[in-house]
């Protein structure tokens, strides 16, 4: 078992050739994470940058615009563990919530979902855009100037996923051209990301060091997976695991 949700620096060919049975964390990180792009939409909308400055100036500025979340669409690029949590407290908001899984399969919590090939279609839409995305063969560099180009200029895009789903110099062009609104990044393409990076200096982008998953439920709920698996494996019950990974499809 990995006691953690991504699983990209397995040994995958050595794993296949010994016919190892490999499980993961995934879900832990669920509830901090949908707390999270909540916490960043409600901030965006809210404005809350503009009025922590203006009480550190002891500025009284009732003219700071107040968005809702309410009546304003989601787009959840990744319909498992942690975008159908996303999705249920976005859908408490009073939000459309759409989703992007390979298939197009419905899930509950979406109200409507797409296709892997379909993918760009929702963008002209969506008010937010998050990324759960795993770093795969399938979605390294998905997210490129195309993608942002295609969502409209008032939405905020979100990643919490992996980095590498995301072309950083196309979105860096995408945001210099204001194609869209603002982004906030928990997840890079190299990390640390380095200091002399364009994107803790832009107005548009909030930079947060890959903490969306951190909780102090973590090894709690990973336990409770391994040891609900362990019982699995030792009655021979290898099928009724959680969290089996397909090491073809390596996820």
């Amino acid at each position: 078992m990995v006691a953690s949700a991504g699983i990209e620096k397995m040994p995958f060919e050595q794993l296949e050739k010994q016919k190892v049975h490999v499980t993961n964390s995934k879900g832990v990180h669920a509830i901090p994470m949908a707390e999270y792009c909540i916490a960043m939409m409600l901030q965006i909308s809210r404005q809350a940058s503009t009025l922590l400055e203006n009480q550190k100036e002891h500025k009284w500025d009732r003219r700071v615009r107040m968005e809702e979340l309410y009546g304003n669409t989601v787009y959840i690029l990744g319909a498992g563990a942690i975008g159908t949590a996303i999705a249920k407290l976005s859908d408490a908001f009073g939000m459309q919530v759409l989703g992007m899984n390979r298939d197009g399969r419905e899930v509950d919590s979406f109200h409507k979902t797409y296709s892997f090939k379909d993918m760009l279609l929702p963008m002209e839409k969506a008010d937010f855009i998050i990324s759960v995305l795993p770093s795969t063969e399938q979605t390294k560099g998905l997210l490129t100037y195309e993608a942002f180009k295609r969502m409209k200029e008032d939405a905020v895009f979100i990643n919490i996923g992996r980095g590498d789903a995301v072309i950083e110099k196309d979105l860096i062009q995408a945001l210099n051209e204001k194609e869209i609104k603002h982004v906030v990044l928990d997840v890079f393409e190299k990390e640390p990301l380095n200091e002399d990076h364009p994107f803790w200096d832009m107005e548009n982008v909030t930079v947060t060091p890959h903490l969306s998953g951190i909780t102090k439920n973590y090894l709690p709920r990973a336990m409770q997976i391994f040891e609900k698996n362990l019982r699995d494996y030792l009655d021979g019950q290898i099928s009724s695991m959680e969290n089996i990974i397909s090491l073809q499809k390596r996820y």
